[in-house]
Protein backbone atom coordinates (compact mmCIF):
# COMPACT_ATOMS: atom_id res chain seq x y z
CA UNK A 1 0.00 0.00 0.00
CA UNK A 2 2.84 2.23 0.97
CA UNK A 3 4.39 1.84 -2.48
CA UNK A 4 1.31 2.75 -4.55
CA UNK A 5 0.50 5.60 -2.16
CA UNK A 6 4.13 7.39 -2.70
CA UNK A 7 4.26 6.95 -6.21
CA UNK A 8 0.90 7.93 -7.37
CA UNK A 9 0.37 10.36 -4.75
CA UNK A 10 -3.04 9.32 -3.30
CA UNK A 11 -3.67 11.18 -0.33
CA UNK A 12 -6.96 11.96 1.42
CA UNK A 13 -8.03 15.42 0.81
CA UNK A 14 -8.40 17.24 3.54
CA UNK A 15 -11.60 19.69 4.34
CA UNK A 16 -10.75 23.49 5.35
CA UNK A 17 -8.91 26.69 4.03
CA UNK A 18 -6.34 26.73 1.80
CA UNK A 19 -3.68 29.37 4.39
CA UNK A 20 -4.22 27.99 7.25
CA UNK A 21 -3.13 24.26 5.59
CA UNK A 22 0.74 22.98 6.21
CA UNK A 23 0.84 19.83 4.55
CA UNK A 24 3.84 18.75 6.29
CA UNK A 25 1.78 18.03 9.43
CA UNK A 26 -0.66 15.62 6.98
CA UNK A 27 2.08 12.85 5.80
CA UNK A 28 1.44 9.57 6.48
CA UNK A 29 4.95 8.20 7.19
CA UNK A 30 5.33 5.17 9.98
CA UNK A 31 9.11 5.84 10.71
CA UNK A 32 10.37 9.05 9.65
CA UNK A 33 14.12 9.76 9.56
CA UNK A 34 15.83 12.44 11.37
CA UNK A 35 17.99 15.29 10.36
CA UNK A 36 21.04 13.35 10.27
CA UNK A 37 19.43 10.24 8.87
CA UNK A 38 18.34 12.20 6.01
CA UNK A 39 21.71 13.50 5.48
CA UNK A 40 23.44 10.25 5.65
CA UNK A 41 21.24 9.07 3.37
CA UNK A 42 21.82 11.98 0.95
CA UNK A 43 25.23 11.72 0.46
CA UNK A 44 24.86 7.39 0.30
CA UNK A 45 22.44 7.83 -2.61
CA UNK A 46 24.53 10.74 -4.81
CA UNK A 47 28.02 9.67 -4.30
CA UNK A 48 28.48 6.84 -6.71
CA UNK A 49 30.24 6.14 -9.85
CA UNK A 50 29.95 9.73 -11.16
CA UNK A 51 32.73 10.51 -8.56
CA UNK A 52 35.01 8.32 -10.54
CA UNK A 53 34.12 9.28 -13.76
CA UNK A 54 35.37 12.85 -12.80
CA UNK A 55 38.87 12.50 -14.35
CA UNK A 56 37.51 11.84 -17.16
CA UNK A 57 35.25 14.68 -17.48
CA UNK A 58 38.03 16.97 -15.90
CA UNK A 59 40.48 15.93 -18.28
CA UNK A 60 37.73 16.79 -21.39
CA UNK A 61 37.31 20.49 -19.76
CA UNK A 62 40.27 21.53 -18.72
CA UNK A 63 40.67 22.40 -14.57
CA UNK A 64 38.93 25.64 -15.00
CA UNK A 65 36.61 24.65 -16.92
CA UNK A 66 35.57 21.38 -15.30
CA UNK A 67 35.45 23.01 -11.91
CA UNK A 68 33.35 26.13 -13.59
CA UNK A 69 31.05 23.35 -15.30
CA UNK A 70 30.61 20.77 -12.53
CA UNK A 71 29.09 23.70 -10.15
CA UNK A 72 27.32 25.45 -13.07
CA UNK A 73 25.53 21.46 -13.51
CA UNK A 74 25.23 21.41 -9.72
CA UNK A 75 23.67 24.63 -9.02
CA UNK A 76 21.41 24.03 -12.48
CA UNK A 77 20.12 19.94 -10.59
CA UNK A 78 19.59 21.43 -7.03
CA UNK A 79 17.23 24.48 -8.32
CA UNK A 80 15.52 21.88 -10.38
CA UNK A 81 14.76 20.13 -7.29
CA UNK A 82 14.10 22.71 -5.08
CA UNK A 83 11.45 24.20 -7.99
CA UNK A 84 9.89 20.45 -8.54
CA UNK A 85 9.80 20.55 -4.14
CA UNK A 86 8.21 24.26 -4.03
CA UNK A 87 5.97 23.29 -6.85
CA UNK A 88 4.75 19.92 -5.02
CA UNK A 89 4.10 22.09 -1.59
CA UNK A 90 1.93 24.49 -3.75
CA UNK A 91 -0.01 22.27 -5.19
CA UNK A 92 -0.50 19.87 -1.75
CA UNK A 93 -1.78 23.56 0.16
CA UNK A 94 -4.47 23.77 -2.70
CA UNK A 95 -5.46 21.16 -3.18
CA UNK A 96 -5.17 20.13 0.76
CA UNK A 97 -3.44 17.32 0.68
CA UNK A 98 -0.72 15.74 2.51
CA UNK A 99 1.76 14.84 -0.06
CA UNK A 100 1.65 14.72 -4.14
CA UNK A 101 3.72 13.00 -6.33
CA UNK A 102 6.38 14.25 -9.36
CA UNK A 103 3.80 12.43 -12.06
CA UNK A 104 0.39 13.35 -10.04
CA UNK A 105 2.06 17.32 -9.71
CA UNK A 106 2.51 17.29 -13.24
CA UNK A 107 -1.12 16.70 -13.86
CA UNK A 108 -2.41 18.99 -11.42
CA UNK A 109 0.05 21.70 -12.00
CA UNK A 110 -1.51 21.61 -15.92
CA UNK A 111 -5.08 21.53 -14.77
CA UNK A 112 -4.79 24.56 -13.21
CA UNK A 113 -2.35 26.22 -15.49
CA UNK A 114 -3.39 28.11 -18.86
CA UNK A 115 -6.29 26.63 -20.50
CA UNK A 116 -4.77 26.04 -24.01
CA UNK A 117 -2.05 22.88 -21.67
CA UNK A 118 -5.20 21.47 -20.30
CA UNK A 119 -5.55 19.14 -22.55
CA UNK A 120 -1.63 17.67 -22.32
CA UNK A 121 -2.26 17.03 -18.40
CA UNK A 122 -3.35 12.85 -18.95
CA UNK A 123 -0.58 12.35 -21.46
CA UNK A 124 1.89 13.95 -19.52
CA UNK A 125 1.10 12.03 -16.70
CA UNK A 126 2.06 9.01 -18.54
CA UNK A 127 4.53 10.09 -19.90
CA UNK A 128 6.08 11.29 -16.38
CA UNK A 129 5.93 8.03 -14.99
CA UNK A 130 6.82 5.62 -18.31
CA UNK A 131 9.90 8.05 -17.82
CA UNK A 132 10.75 7.91 -14.25
CA UNK A 133 10.21 3.80 -14.35
CA UNK A 134 12.32 3.01 -17.85
CA UNK A 135 14.98 5.82 -16.52
CA UNK A 136 15.39 3.81 -13.07
CA UNK A 137 14.69 0.46 -14.77
CA UNK A 138 17.20 0.85 -17.02
CA UNK A 139 20.13 2.18 -14.71
CA UNK A 140 19.38 -0.71 -12.36
CA UNK A 141 19.58 -3.56 -15.55
CA UNK A 142 23.27 -1.68 -16.09
CA UNK A 143 24.41 -1.39 -12.63
CA UNK A 144 23.13 -5.06 -11.99
CA UNK A 145 25.69 -6.37 -14.66
CA UNK A 146 28.19 -3.64 -13.11
CA UNK A 147 28.09 -4.86 -9.73
CA UNK A 148 28.50 -8.20 -10.64
CA UNK A 149 31.37 -7.62 -13.02
CA UNK A 150 33.55 -5.81 -10.02
CA UNK A 151 32.34 -9.12 -7.86
CA UNK A 152 33.41 -11.47 -10.43
CA UNK A 153 36.70 -9.89 -10.25
CA UNK A 154 37.18 -10.42 -6.99
CA UNK A 155 36.86 -13.94 -7.50
CA UNK A 156 39.24 -14.17 -10.68
CA UNK A 157 41.57 -12.35 -8.47
CA UNK A 158 41.38 -15.42 -6.01
CA UNK A 159 41.36 -17.89 -8.91
CA UNK A 160 37.43 -18.57 -8.40
CA UNK A 161 36.69 -17.92 -11.64
CA UNK A 162 32.76 -18.61 -12.00
CA UNK A 163 30.29 -17.35 -15.56
CA UNK A 164 28.89 -13.75 -15.35
CA UNK A 165 25.41 -15.27 -15.33
CA UNK A 166 26.17 -16.97 -12.20
CA UNK A 167 27.15 -13.68 -9.92
CA UNK A 168 24.41 -11.93 -10.99
CA UNK A 169 21.89 -14.67 -9.84
CA UNK A 170 23.98 -15.17 -6.25
CA UNK A 171 23.33 -11.03 -6.54
CA UNK A 172 19.83 -11.69 -6.36
CA UNK A 173 19.88 -13.18 -2.90
CA UNK A 174 21.52 -10.07 -1.07
CA UNK A 175 19.06 -7.61 -2.68
CA UNK A 176 15.87 -9.66 -2.12
CA UNK A 177 16.58 -9.88 1.46
CA UNK A 178 17.39 -6.21 1.16
CA UNK A 179 14.31 -5.25 0.29
CA UNK A 180 12.34 -6.68 2.62
CA UNK A 181 13.48 -3.54 4.76
CA UNK A 182 10.92 -0.72 3.87
CA UNK A 183 12.28 1.36 6.15
CA UNK A 184 14.69 4.25 5.37
CA UNK A 185 15.08 5.10 9.41
CA UNK A 186 16.04 1.19 9.73
CA UNK A 187 18.74 1.39 6.50
CA UNK A 188 20.99 4.66 8.63
CA UNK A 189 23.51 2.58 10.60
CA UNK A 190 24.07 0.46 7.74
CA UNK A 191 23.89 3.66 5.58
CA UNK A 192 26.44 5.27 8.07
CA UNK A 193 29.00 2.29 7.69
CA UNK A 194 28.70 2.55 4.04
CA UNK A 195 29.79 6.56 3.97
CA UNK A 196 32.46 5.49 6.23
CA UNK A 197 33.85 2.54 3.61
CA UNK A 198 33.37 5.18 0.91
CA UNK A 199 35.28 7.87 2.73
CA UNK A 200 38.02 4.91 2.60
CA UNK A 201 37.64 4.18 -0.96
CA UNK A 202 37.82 8.00 -1.65
CA UNK A 203 40.86 8.61 0.12
CA UNK A 204 42.57 5.30 -1.24
CA UNK A 205 42.12 6.60 -5.03
CA UNK A 206 43.32 9.87 -3.99
CA UNK A 207 46.52 8.52 -3.03
CA UNK A 208 46.83 6.14 -6.11
CA UNK A 209 46.52 9.84 -7.92
CA UNK A 210 48.45 12.36 -6.07
CA UNK A 211 51.21 9.75 -4.43
CA UNK A 212 53.64 11.33 -7.45
CA UNK A 213 54.76 15.34 -8.11
CA UNK A 214 51.37 16.90 -9.59
CA UNK A 215 52.35 19.13 -12.53
CA UNK A 216 49.92 20.74 -14.76
CA UNK A 217 51.08 21.96 -17.72
CA UNK A 218 49.03 23.98 -20.31
CA UNK A 219 47.27 21.26 -22.00
CA UNK A 220 45.48 19.95 -19.26
CA UNK A 221 44.59 23.32 -18.00
CA UNK A 222 42.14 24.20 -21.30
CA UNK A 223 39.17 22.64 -23.17
CA UNK A 224 40.12 20.67 -25.76
CA UNK A 225 37.17 20.71 -27.95
CA UNK A 226 33.90 22.14 -28.15
CA UNK A 227 32.75 18.36 -28.67
CA UNK A 228 33.90 17.38 -25.17
CA UNK A 229 31.17 19.61 -23.62
CA UNK A 230 28.39 17.47 -24.31
CA UNK A 231 30.43 14.44 -23.21
CA UNK A 232 31.07 16.63 -19.74
CA UNK A 233 27.95 17.52 -19.20
CA UNK A 234 26.38 14.25 -19.52
CA UNK A 235 28.81 12.72 -17.17
CA UNK A 236 28.08 15.47 -14.75
CA UNK A 237 24.17 15.11 -14.95
CA UNK A 238 24.76 11.08 -13.90
CA UNK A 239 26.42 12.12 -11.30
CA UNK A 240 24.41 14.45 -9.38
CA UNK A 241 21.07 13.80 -11.08
CA UNK A 242 18.65 11.23 -8.30
CA UNK A 243 15.57 12.85 -8.40
CA UNK A 244 14.06 9.77 -7.03
CA UNK A 245 16.37 9.65 -4.05
CA UNK A 246 15.74 13.22 -3.56
CA UNK A 247 12.12 13.18 -3.72
CA UNK A 248 12.06 10.38 -1.22
CA UNK A 249 13.88 11.75 1.36
CA UNK A 250 11.81 14.50 1.30
CA UNK A 251 8.97 12.39 2.15
CA UNK A 252 10.35 10.58 4.75
CA UNK A 253 11.93 13.02 6.95
CA UNK A 254 10.92 14.46 9.63
CA UNK A 255 10.98 17.88 9.71
CA UNK A 256 10.37 18.34 5.58
CA UNK A 257 10.60 22.05 5.96
CA UNK A 258 14.47 21.64 7.04
CA UNK A 259 15.18 19.61 3.77
CA UNK A 260 14.25 22.81 1.16
CA UNK A 261 15.93 26.37 2.03
CA UNK A 262 19.39 28.15 1.19
CA UNK A 263 20.78 26.21 4.32
CA UNK A 264 18.44 23.36 3.90
CA UNK A 265 19.64 20.40 4.40
CA UNK A 266 19.52 19.39 0.43
CA UNK A 267 21.89 22.29 -0.13
CA UNK A 268 24.56 21.19 2.67
CA UNK A 269 24.60 17.97 1.07
CA UNK A 270 24.82 19.12 -2.79
CA UNK A 271 28.18 21.11 -1.60
CA UNK A 272 29.80 18.35 -0.05
CA UNK A 273 29.11 16.17 -3.05
CA UNK A 274 30.61 19.09 -5.26
CA UNK A 275 33.08 19.91 -3.45
CA UNK A 276 34.16 16.03 -3.02
CA UNK A 277 33.63 15.61 -6.85
CA UNK A 278 35.90 18.49 -7.44
CA UNK A 279 38.43 17.39 -5.55
CA UNK A 280 39.05 14.47 -7.12
CA UNK A 281 38.46 15.42 -11.03
CA UNK A 282 41.50 18.16 -9.58
CA UNK A 283 43.46 16.03 -8.48
CA UNK A 284 43.25 13.37 -11.20
CA UNK A 285 43.86 16.08 -13.81
CA UNK A 286 47.41 15.53 -13.92
CA UNK A 287 47.51 11.76 -13.34
CA UNK A 288 44.39 11.07 -16.23
CA UNK A 289 46.61 8.92 -18.35
CA UNK A 290 48.28 7.41 -16.04
CA UNK A 291 46.59 6.42 -12.60
CA UNK A 292 42.79 6.54 -13.02
CA UNK A 293 42.91 3.60 -15.56
CA UNK A 294 45.55 1.51 -13.65
CA UNK A 295 44.29 1.49 -9.81
CA UNK A 296 46.14 -1.41 -8.41
CA UNK A 297 43.57 -4.26 -7.24
CA UNK A 298 43.27 -4.22 -3.43
CA UNK A 299 40.85 -6.40 -1.16
CA UNK A 300 39.93 -3.30 0.62
CA UNK A 301 39.03 -1.55 -2.48
CA UNK A 302 37.38 -4.80 -4.26
CA UNK A 303 35.34 -5.10 -0.37
CA UNK A 304 33.97 -1.44 -0.51
CA UNK A 305 32.75 -1.93 -4.24
CA UNK A 306 30.76 -5.16 -2.66
CA UNK A 307 29.79 -3.40 0.30
CA UNK A 308 28.06 -0.06 -1.59
CA UNK A 309 26.69 -2.13 -3.78
CA UNK A 310 24.53 -3.87 -0.81
CA UNK A 311 24.24 -0.69 0.87
CA UNK A 312 23.18 1.42 -2.10
CA UNK A 313 20.65 -0.64 -3.70
CA UNK A 314 18.67 -1.30 -0.32
CA UNK A 315 18.59 2.72 0.11
CA UNK A 316 17.05 3.28 -3.49
CA UNK A 317 15.04 0.29 -3.00
CA UNK A 318 14.01 1.31 0.67
CA UNK A 319 13.20 5.23 -0.45
CA UNK A 320 12.13 4.92 -3.82
CA UNK A 321 10.27 1.46 -4.14
CA UNK A 322 11.91 1.83 -7.78
CA UNK A 323 15.70 0.30 -8.12
CA UNK A 324 18.18 3.30 -9.18
CA UNK A 325 21.43 2.79 -8.33
CA UNK A 326 24.81 4.56 -8.48
CA UNK A 327 27.76 1.96 -6.99
CA UNK A 328 31.34 3.02 -6.84
CA UNK A 329 33.60 0.80 -8.86
CA UNK A 330 36.89 -0.25 -8.82
CA UNK A 331 38.65 2.21 -11.58
CA UNK A 332 37.47 4.93 -13.86
CA UNK A 333 37.83 1.96 -16.77
CA UNK A 334 35.41 0.05 -14.83
CA UNK A 335 32.67 2.98 -13.75
CA UNK A 336 29.57 3.63 -15.57
CA UNK A 337 30.13 7.19 -15.30
CA UNK A 338 33.31 6.64 -17.83
CA UNK A 339 31.43 3.90 -20.32
CA UNK A 340 28.93 6.46 -20.14
CA UNK A 341 31.04 9.44 -21.31
CA UNK A 342 32.35 7.33 -24.23
CA UNK A 343 29.36 6.85 -25.38
CA UNK A 344 28.29 9.90 -25.39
Amino acid sequence: MFVYEFMAGIVDTIAGDEEDFDPHLHRKVDKPTSYSDTMIHLLKGSIGAGVLAMPNAFSRMGVFGGIAGIIIVGIFAIASIQLLIATQYTLCKRHRRGYIAYPRSMFMALQDGPAWLRWASSPLYYFVDFVLIMWQLGICCIYCVFVAENVKQVFDYYNQEVSLRIHLCYLLIPLTILGLVKDLKLMTPLSTLANAVTILGFLLVLFYLVEDDVVLDNAKMNLKSLGDVPVFLGIALFALEAVGVVLALEYNMEQPKRFVGLCGLFNRGMVIILLLYIAMGKSSSSQIDIRTLDIPIISSTKLRCIFDTLAKSQEEISGDKLIKTNYSGLSLKNSVGYYTGQLL
